[in-house]
């Protein structure tokens, strides 16, 4: 009998969640089989048990790695990177105490009070380091109150005494460094000890500062490495900024005399030049048609299908307010932002200003962009058109794929976006796509969308159609820009055109399709 309740209490706290009539059908075939009045009773008190186990709110923990969340003191699960912290389900209305643990760390503790339904979130306070001062191969001393900075020890020759009477450290070195960690702000007097020689110094560490010291003891001279660290770093990467930039100025100088040749053919054919005479004309002319007819077969070959659905728009900042339900149809999305050879393909505009020609066409307006579409569909013979401002964040948040990453594609904003080359934005397809398959949708340039700037979502359309007012004259911007802030990269946020958040130089634009 007793194993026949460990097996009902089982399969009960495993169909707890499902909370539907065929649960209860199933156990009372099960007491009507075993006719017993008793298991009966206890099924149905098993059953609101399990079903009085889940609960309808959540908790959602903005927090750096490998930090153990305890819930009541079970323990929740591990933060990650992929999550930006943790999120956790199914939490009861009530009364809840939380703890966090990070490794080497004094834990935090905190007390919060859910409403039914409510989704609680926060942001973990930096942790207050347990201070352990070591060596270099993790042989420890005694411990400190307080981290607040480190002291990294070098010296000639490698064996050397370290004595700190006021940190109670005194080790033998005898290899190459020695760190002491989380050393408290202040000025400290050391003493160094090789064979009978003895030299006395005084170290400052300041607050999360490395202090980098080498010891000689042959001439008896202590020299601070910090500012030569902090030099040399600085020479390193500005050698690397001229190698990338050198590179790219040699391409861009090939690309740009290719364009120019180009350009300079087709402003002779549209004067009426002859160019039937001079087979030179007949070969730049067919250069340039070749390159349109490559730009729009990539066009074509870059359009990701995107699968229509219902989801909810919006949340976080006020302009993004409120949350709502949107149902989409199915459309078709370009995998890039539109680059400057598609644009000078369509308008054939003087490329001479751009040095590289892949990374997106920017500084463009609302008006100049409705006029690019106009003559590629013209050209093309399909509809082109910017995505909806329901379209866009759909598509940027993954569309049924979603794994509700806060920027598009991932939860670390590195990933998605970087500071370009030469001041300008990066070349499409450089960082990492998200769910869907989409570039750059976080990060580079911001993205233009059909619908015309409102403060929020109120009397928000249910299809996701874009808004327009013929009254308002600037136009919604998405993903963040070039030199955008953390926040703006959210999915979520919403900007204007030429706004404090979107300047001109840093707005571009990626097209749509209908299916």
């Amino acid at each position: 009998m007793q194993n026949n309740f460990r097996f009902l209490e089982y399969i009960l706290i495993e169909l707890s969640d499902l909370r539907c009539w065929a649960v209860c059908t199933l156990f009372v075939c099960y007491s009507i089989l075993m006719r017993s009045f008793f298991i009966y009773l206890a099924l149905v008190l098993l059953t609101f048990q399990g079903l009085a186990q889940k609960g309808d709110c959540f908790i959602e923990i903005i927090a750096g790695p490998d930090i153990k969340v305890f819930l009541n003191g079970d323990l929740m699960g591990v933060t990650s990177v992929e999550e930006n912290g943790l999120f956790i389900h199914d939490v009861m209305a009530g009364m809840h105490s939380l703890r966090f643990v990070k490794d080497d760390f004094k834990p935090q503790v905190k007390e919060i009070e859910l409403k039914k339904g409510q989704v609680f979130s926060f942001r973990l306070e930096p942790f207050v380091p347990v201070i352990k001062i070591s060596l270099f191969d993790g042989s420890e001393s005694s411990e400190v109150v307080q981290r607040t900075g480190d002291v990294w020890i070098q010296s000639l020759p490698t064996s050397v005494r370290v004595i700190i009477k006021s940190l109670d450290v005194d080790f033998k070195k005898d290899k190459d460094k020695m760190l002491l960690e989380g050393v408290p702000v202040g000025e400290y007097k050391v003493v160094f000890v090789w064979k009978l020689k003895r030299l006395n110094c005084s170290i400052e560490v300041v607050k999360d500062k490395t202090t980098h010291i080498m010891v000689n003891m042959v001439k008896k001279r202590v020299v601070d490495l910090h500012d030569r660290d902090l030099v040399i770093a600085e020479k390193m990467e500005m050698k690397r900024m001229e190698r990338e930039r050198a590179q790219f100025d040699s391409l861009a100088l090939d690309r740009l005399n290719e364009m120019e040749k180009e350009r300079v053919t087709v402003l002779r054919v549209e004067r009426g030049d002859v160019i039937t005479v001079e087979p030179v004309k007949e070969s730049r002319l067919s250069l340039f048609e070749k390159l349109r007819e490559k730009q729009f077969r990539l066009l074509d070959m870059n359009m990701i299908p995107v699968k229509g659905g219902k989801f909810m728009m919006g949340g976080g900042s006020k302009e993004a307010r409120p949350r709502h339900k949107v149902y989409l149809r199915s459309f078709e999305m370009c995998r890039y932002e539109v680059t400057r050879d598609l644009w000078f393909a369509v308008m054939g505009c003087n490329m001479s200003a751009y040095k590289i020609s892949d990374v997106p066409i920017s500084n463009v307006r609302w008006t100049d962009v409705q006029l690019f579409i106009r003559k590629l569909n013209r050209l093309t013979g399909l509809n082109y058109r910017l995505p909806t401002e329901a379209e866009w964040e759909y598509a940027a948040s993954g569309g049924k794929k979603s794994k509700g990453y806060k920027f598009s594609g991932s939860n670390n904003l590195r990933s998605l976006r970087g500071k370009g080359y030469a001041f300008h934005t990066e070349i499409v397809g450089m960082r990492l796509p998200n769910e869907l398959g989409f570039y750059n949708m976080t990060g580079n340039v911001w993205e233009i969308c059909q619908d015309t700037w409102r403060p929020d979502y109120k009397d928000a359309a249910i299809d996701g159609r874009a808004y327009f007012d013929v009254s308002e004259s600037k136009h919604v911007v998405r993903g963040g820009g070039l030199n955008s802030k953390r926040t703006w990269y959210d999915v979520r946020f919403r900007a204007f055109e030429n706004s404090e958040f979107a300047p001109d130089d840093e707005i571009g634009f990626r097209l749509v399709r209908d299916k």
